[in-house]
């Protein structure tokens, strides 16, 4: 496919965009870059490096093809359009499974390897999903564009031929079962359908906040914090208790 992108002369609908993850992506990095910055600020230096290689890194994906574009001074642009593509790659590290993160790799017909490939990138299954749904859209046009091209002929007697075989035999409906008497539930309050849905979104809120989903979520710069939060303050209370037991 072509590596250069051009504007395409149809309207074309962004589904998908999005750029590398800095510390989700490499949690570990990014906390010894946090470590550095008291050595003459060289933590700072390569946050910033890293920082703008993944501001001028952008993955796109539209209705109609996945651009990948690259640089701030200098431009590299890939694209693939969707029905050309014969391979995607979703790839995963442990850290990356936890924080929602991964490469995801896109290869097409007239290429013989990974055509577009980025790490990092936010919701990688997501994407896959993406493009499946775009592949398999193009099938199916091409499929309804070549069966309208048949003769009116084989058309028409297709058409027939459907109909006389769904057209059911006249049969009367059976009607429901009458239930008895002892088999008729009593209709439960609305006091205790309330306190189940209530109950219910707790149990959710609380499966949420254990999962640990919502720290994902936040931006780059908050999510070392909110970590380094939930590891060190059940420590120090631990230790706490220790000490206090053993004075």
């Amino acid at each position: 496919m072509s590596t250069t992108f051009q504007p395409g002369l149809q309207t074309e609908q962004t589904i998908y965009q999005a750029h590398p993850a800095m510390f989700r992506n490499s949690p570990i990095g990014f906390l010894i870059c946090i470590v550095l910055i008291p050595f003459l600020g060289l933590g700072l230096l390569l946050l910033f490096v890293w920082w703008l290689n993944t501001l001028g890194t952008t993955l796109t994906v539209t209705d109609r093809r996945t651009i990948l574009r690259k640089g701030l001074l200098s431009k590299y642009t890939n694209e693939v359009f969707h029905e050309d593509v014969r391979n995607v790659q979703v790839g995963q590290t442990f850290f990356q499974r936890i924080f929602r993160v991964g490469f995801i790799g896109i290869s097409s017909a007239g290429q013989a390897g990974i055509e577009i490939g980025v790490n990092g990138i936010p919701s990688p299954n997501r994407v896959k999903e993406i493009l499946d749904q775009a592949r398999h859209n193009h099938k199916r046009s091409v499929s309804q564009s070549s069966s309208a091209r048949s003769t009116p002929d084989t058309h028409q007697s297709a058409t027939n031929s459907a109909v006389t075989k769904a057209m059911p035999s006249a049969t009367p409906a059976t009607p429901p079962p009458i239930p008895l008497d002892g088999q008729i539930e009593n209709a439960e309050s609305a006091y205790i359908v309330k306190l189940r849905e209530h109950g219910q979104g707790l149990i959710d809120f609380l499966a949420y906040v254990a999962s640990f989903v919502w720290v994902s979520r936040l931006p780059d710069w908050a999510q070392p914090i909110v970590w380094g939060l939930l590891v060190s303050v059940p420590l120090i209370v631990l230790l706490a208790i220790s000490f206090k037991a053993i004075g």
